[in-house]
């Protein structure tokens, strides 16, 4: 039988350092008595110092801890651990340099599991992709990152040879650490060249999907082919005068092209909003103090098929000037599209996209817009059981009960509509080739 010695209340203090002292195996036992009368208390070494409530510990022994903690600090400060880490997070994310201009982009429209996420081409997995505008605790980022630590626990000594016994003595707390601090950097200087802001907002789309729970995924010195996937709302970049100008100019000239098409109907109605605009951008080769002569037109390339009819339908009509201020419209040229786009975010229900007019594929496999501000439902006349209300609304009459919208179902579309433009299209090229036609794009 074994009894633990008492200890006066004051020899308890404070509680923290008196615990992790007990619970030290070699410092327990010491207070331990046999009860046949052996008695082995706690040695000269390992006096109880009632004043400090603290136990001493051997000097040989705190010697060593001290020793290991300051050989791993020295090992997180060593350079074959950078170069090691840097390697980590080229390898991971399958570029070569991991300067600014080089580092991928998020991908945030499709899953990890996804055929057109980014592949090792060597060994096919998912490669790494970090969010640079969230901090290295966000959640995507921090598995990302917990990856890289994996990585060079494993494969760092093959990368950098002298860095073997450096690894045997970094602590992972240490090597966290320095990961971390990289990561930093990297997001620091990503955001510099890109304009961007540090977020605060964790997107929705790093909850779901991906690298363990994240959407997508994705090194020796501050050094990538980038993935050309957009990770911010467009528009983001221009001040915001130029921006709601030139976004006001377009849509004013698309409602008056409107009233001479097919689509006067109410279920188009957001269609002919502000964040259903295509992007802007100045021509690159126009000339300084002559005024902008015409802008290049980037349509977002999550557009359903009617959209894109629409718009096209859209662009035919403007051939045609209907008032004298579409004569003096500054021209728009058409060109590509603005590859990994994401719907813009409206508090107001009015000023949201509806979801006939996104790619149904992007909406199964980013449910979180419909939640997040950016799409809300079609409506009953695009085949939906019910018209989408406002949030006070639906939180008044449904409050505590999530999305009716299942994960996974399917909108119904009204097949006329799309039929009907089609019709109105082909009316209006008249036979001609459209891509000969398409210069321009309002």
């Amino acid at each position: 039988m074994y009894r633990i010695h008492p200890l006066k209340e004051d020899n308890w203090m404070p509680w923290k350092r008196r615990m992790t002292a007990f619970l030290d195996e070699k410092k327990l036992l010491s207070y331990i008595t046999v009860e046949d009368g052996d008695n082995s208390g706690p040695s000269s070494a390992q006096e109880v110092d009632a004043t400090a409530g603290e136990v001493e510990q051997p000097a040989d022994e705190m010697d060593e801890d001290e020793k290991k903690l300051e050989l791993s600090r020295d090992a997180a400060e060593s350079k074959p651990i950078k170069d090691a880490v840097n390697m980590a997070f080229k390898h991971l994310m399958g570029v070569p340099k991991i300067d600014p201009k080089s580092l991928p982009f998020y991908p945030y429209q499709i899953s990890r599991e996804h055929e057109l996420w980014p592949k090792d081409p060597g060994t096919h997995q998912p490669l790494i992709r970090f969010m640079w505008k969230h901090s290295a605790s966000q959640k995507a980022n921090a598995m990302g990152l917990r990856k890289v630590l994996e990585t060079v626990r494993a494969l760092g000594a093959q990368w950098v040879l002298t860095c073997k016994k450096f690894l045997e003595d970094i602590l992972d707390t240490d090597l966290e650490t320095r990961i971390r601090s990289k990561y930093d950097y990297m997001a620091y200087e990503w955001r510099k060249i890109n304009k961007i802001a540090e977020s605060s907002d964790d997107l929705q789309a790093a909850e779901d999907d991906g690298f363990g729970e994240q959407v997508v995924e994705g090194g020796g010195e501050d050094e990538g082919q980038v993935l050309p996937v957009a990770t911010k709302d467009t528009r983001q970049s221009r001040p915001r005068g130029a921006q709601n100008s030139r976004v006001s100019s377009k849509l004013k000239a698309r409602q008056r092209k409107r009233a001479h098409s097919t689509y006067t109907d109410a279920k188009f109605d957001s269609a002919f909003i502000t964040n259903a605009m295509s992007d802007d951008e100045d021509d690159p080769d126009a000339i300084p103090g002559e005024g902008m002569k015409k802008w290049i037109s980037h349509a977002p390339d999550y557009r359903s098929d009617i959209v894109r009819v629409l718009t096209i339908s859209m662009h035919l009509r403007g051939l045609i000037p209907i008032t004298d201020k579409a004569k003096a419209a500054t021209t728009r040229i058409r060109g590509a599209e603005k590859k990994d786009s994401v719907p813009l975010k409206a508090k107001n229900l009015k000023s949201r996209i509806r979801a006939w007019q996104v790619k149904q594929e992007l909406l199964d496999v980013n449910e979180h817009w419909f939640t997040s501000g950016r799409v809300t439902k079609s409506g009953m006349a695009w085949g939906d059981p019910e018209d989408p209300e406002p949030e006070s609304e639906k939180k008044r009459k449904h409050d505590g009960e999530g999305s009716k919208r299942g994960k996974g179902k399917k909108r119904a579309i009204d097949r006329s509509a799309v039929e009907k433009s089609r019709a109105e299209l082909d009316e209006l090229l008249n036979g001609e080739d459209m891509n000969t036609v398409l210069t321009l794009e309002t």
